[in-house]
């Protein structure tokens, strides 16, 4: 397993020895997001309550993602700095209200609603593809 913070949740890293001296790691479940949210909005998926592993838009899902549901979190935040991840860590970023979904992955077709944020209502499809 793999966290990129303490306190946030692991991904599910696998490593593989290809000879004497060379590592392959890889983790077969990715969230990348698409969504194009404007400066001042945060996306991100949580799991187990902690944040999960992510840069430029790729988050690196858990091992159990197909069978436990993962947190989809849509925020009104400022990100103060792009070490937090982008993703409301405790002390780096102003917290704004947040909106909160859960399912399994993949989520083969999934429209989400958020009512009211600081960009007035959205809607986000979510769906799986092949890489």
């Amino acid at each position: 397993d793999l966290r990129q913070r303490q306190t946030g949740a692991a991904a599910g890293v696998m490593v593989e020895q290809l000879d004497g001296r060379e590592l392959r790691f890889s983790c077969p479940y990715w969230f990348v997001d698409r969504s194009g949210v404007q400066q001042g909005l945060s996306l991100g998926l949580e799991f187990r309550g902690g944040a999960l592993p992510r840069d430029s838009g790729i988050t690196l899902l858990p091992a159990a993602c197909l069978e436990e549901e993962c947190t989809l979190v849509v925020g009104g935040a400022v990100v103060l700095d792009d070490a937090c991840g982008g993703f409301f860590p405790p002390g780096c970023c102003s917290m704004g209200a947040r909106h909160r979904t859960s399912f399994r992955m993949p989520p083969n077709w999934s429209v989400e609603t958020v009512p009211r944020s600081s960009a007035g209502p959205l809607v986000f499809c979510v769906q799986a593809d092949d890489v």
